[in-house]
């Protein structure tokens, strides 16, 4: 972990007045979104992700289910 202003800076971290340690790993990206109108993108992209896994699997359970003729 470093800065949490090290994805929007120039990257010269020793001396800088502005150092702020990150609270969690991460925390630079998610100011960084922040700061460009992203906050929700990772949210956003991993429900899309678990809504289509749950498709994928009432699908699969359905054709495993239903009576061939």
């Amino acid at each position: 972990m470093g800065c949490k202003y090290a994805c929007t800076c120039g990257g010269f971290c020793p001396g800088c007045q502005s150092y702020e340690k990150e609270d969690y790993c991460g925390h630079a990206e998610d100011y960084h979104d922040s700061i460009h109108g992203h906050e929700n993108l990772e949210k956003e992209n991993y429900l899309s992700a678990m809504r289509d896994e749950y498709e994928k699997a009432m699908r699969d359970e359905y054709e495993n289910t239903t009576p061939t003729k």
